[in-house]
């Protein structure tokens, strides 16, 4: 076992296992029934992929447990054996039902994390399982994921649906805990002043894309956008904040509506990374 002080938290580990969930939730939830048999690039329909999903993170409860009792467990196979068995057994499943399945899983492996020790957080038998089969797994099936989008209307119906829930967790924090600190440092007055920058960012981005076809930049490195609006920020009022996230967002879902079909997947997928990335992505890491 290793005796190092541990590199994560537990609420950091949490934090990292729930990014990669809600960010594949958003475009999972926004696809209709019918999508969900059709053939991804990757050989497998979303059915299966989320079959894949969950199997794999159902693997995690039992490895740690055979861990922390010293008993092995039988061999489940190679990979790729264990790969066909989970594609097999989601075939036969609802989009429903599989989509039960992953939640199921997933809350096991955050009820699982909650209850690690220090020491077993420092473990080093637990680290590699933890992250290949959650934070580190998830991302290998974004590509799939964006394939699955077919228009400019489902990418922004993803994106809707994902503001919801982000809005709301903001309003139940009341107007007078927006000035209180997070733990990275800022006030959560400052995240809703970033999240809405980075929505004007983006619409200016997009914007630039669809009328001319070509990408752009951010205008800067992400850490120095960050500080300057973050300085920009201080002694504004909450209420003024959080208008301009309002109407930011209600910009950028009118936005993405904008871009044409066929540009949704052009330059490798350019415009669903940078919706992603700046929204339903962006919630889902705070």
């Amino acid at each position: 076992m290793s005796t190092t002080t541990r590199a994560i938290s537990k609420s950091d580990l949490i934090a990292k296992i729930e990014h990669g969930y809600v960010a594949t939730r958003a475009v999972l939830d926004a696809l209709p029934a019918e999508r969900w048999d059709e053939a991804l690039p990757a050989g497998w329909t979303l059915k299966e992929m989320v079959g894949h999903l969950a199997y794999w993170e159902g693997t995690v409860p039992p490895f740690v447990e055979a861990q922390r009792s010293g008993v092995a467990r039988p061999s489940s196979g190679s990979v790729d054996e264990q790969n066909a068995k989970a594609a097999a057994a989601a075939k036969q499943l609802t989009r429903d039902d599989a989509l039960e399945q992953l939640e199921g899983a997933h809350a096991r492996i955050i009820e699982l994390v909650s209850s690690l020790t220090d020491e077993e957080l420092a473990d080093d038998r637990f680290a590699p399982k933890l992250a290949g089969d959650t934070y580190e797994h998830y991302p290998d099936h974004f590509a799939d994921l964006g394939a699955a989008i077919r228009s400019s209307k489902e990418l922004a119906d993803v994106a809707g649906r994902a503001w919801i829930p982000f809005r709301l967790a903001i309003l139940s924090l009341g107007i007078p805990t927006l000035d209180a600190q997070t733990s990275s440092g800022w006030t959560y007055k400052d995240l809703v002043a970033h999240v809405a920058a980075w929505f004007d960012l983006t619409i200016d981005r997009l914007g630039h894309f669809r009328t001319t076809g070509e990408t752009k930049g951010s205008g800067g490195e992400a850490d120095d956008i960050n500080a300057g609006i973050v300085e920009r920020t201080r002694g504004r009022d909450a209420r003024e904040i959080l208008a301009q996230l309002d109407a930011s967002m209600a910009r950028l879902l009118e936005e993405i509506r904008k871009v044409d079909d066929t540009q949704i997947h052009a330059n490798d997928g350019w415009v669903i990374a940078i919706v992603a990335g700046n929204s339903y992505g962006h919630f889902a890491e705070h």
